[in-house]
């Protein structure tokens, strides 16, 4: 994973995907100066229970889920973490692009 960090936009397919790569792959993203975008297409992914555990509240429109966590190093920028049946979809975002209902969470 290391090596991702010097990418801009990622896209990845697959077969299995579980939490410690997605966890694997936030700290790449939180880390990395330049990676702005980044998407993971799995087939089997059977931990969705833990998320909200990992990531804090998220929220809910079918048929996606969203958790926004802050990136500490920068104020007006905002890591959003998106959940789909098929895909994870990693992006920076501006502060004032978060929904007004959302929940933001420590990264």
């Amino acid at each position: 994973m290391e090596n991702l960090e010097n990418f801009k936009e990622i896209t990845m397919y697959l077969e299995n995907i579980s939490v410690d790569i997605i966890l694997k792959f936030k700290k790449v993203f939180l880390t990395s100066a330049s990676m702005e975008k980044a998407e993971i297409s799995f087939y089997n992914f059977d931990e969705d229970e833990q998320l909200d555990e990992i990531f804090g509240e998220a929220v809910r429109h079918v048929p996606k889920i969203q958790w926004f966590l802050k990136i500490l190093e920068d104020s007006q920028q905002i890591l959003s973490i998106e959940m789909t049946f098929d895909r994870f979809s990693f992006s920076r975002i501006e502060r004032k692009d978060v929904p007004e209902n959302a929940v933001l969470s420590n990264s």
